[in-house]
């Protein structure tokens, strides 16, 4: 699947992103995860296939005027109301009557996203965005299991939006790195060089085949040291160390943002 942003998409092989991948899109306030996101959106629909996107951070009229400014007719995506009401009487007023979560958990996500298994196969899900998920969830790798799990069995691509400006959301992700494909940092911090370009496995798992892109960033200017003020995409492979072992039941990529001025 291409990103639709044309300096990652000219690193990437040219199917773009593999299907059957969980994307999570980490960083803080206003870096354009969000943006990022709806690229892939856009791309998937240009291309025809299955879109959803899980509205937990907006109203799912305001995800439909966004997919419309995107150039995506809002009819063909599935759009699953995940703005939590607190009380029934606001939920009515709401007055969403297609897909919707009842509650804003782990199991409920997960139940609709089963349930959709046969709609989006093959397309893009975004969640935008996991925040009060992991928040309200007693156990993170149950979630980022369980979304791995549904991309790799329907053949899609799941994108899922991190605010890590909250520290318990922050540390949470942290525990959850080691069951990432690709870890993407967003800076050149110390060793970011030695770690090197983008990495991400083989199929075989066996250190073959190993394919590297270069550093750059979505403002279309190749990466620097001291890049402040772009957005920066640096990342380095996530080969275990001590033997190397892979574990193929990793099927995580994470992009990380830093603190970014507007381009």
């Amino acid at each position: 699947m291409r990103t639709g942003i044309g300096p990652i998409d000219e690193q990437l092989p040219p199917e773009g992103l593999p299907p059957g991948y969980f994307v999570l899109l980490e960083g803080p306030l206003g870096v354009g995860k969000t943006f990022f996101a709806y690229c892939f959106v856009a791309s998937a629909a240009r291309s025809k296939a299955p879109v959803a996107v899980f509205a937990v951070d907006a109203l799912p009229e305001d995800v439909a005027e966004t997919l419309r400014r995107r150039g995506v007719d809002p009819g063909s995506a599935v759009i699953v109301d995940g703005f939590y009401a607190p009380t029934d009487r606001l939920n009515k007023m709401k007055g969403w009557s297609k897909a919707k979560l009842d509650v804003l958990d782990t199991k409920a996500v997960l139940d609709k996203l089963a349930e959709l298994a046969d709609e989006v196969r093959g397309g893009v899900v975004v969640i935008d965005s996991l925040n009060e998920i992991i928040l309200r969830a007693s156990n993170v790798f149950e979630l980022f299991r369980g979304l791995k799990i549904f991309a790799k069995y329907t053949g899609s691509l799941v994108v899922g939006v991190v605010h890590t400006d909250v520290e318990d959301v922050r540390n949470a992700v942290a525990l959850a790195e080691h069951l990432a494909d690709v870890i993407n940092t967003g800076g050149d911090g110390p060793g970011a060089g030695a770690d090197g370009p983008l990495h991400k496995e083989d199929e075989g798992g066996e250190g073959q085949g190993v394919t590297g892109f270069p550093r750059l960033d979505t403002c279309g200017h190749r990466g620097r040291q001291g890049g402040r003020g772009r957005r920066q995409v640096v990342a380095k492979g996530s080969e275990q160390e001590g033997g190397g072992a892979r574990d193929q039941a990793r099927r995580l990529i994470f992009f990380k943002y830093s603190e970014v001025d507007a381009c």
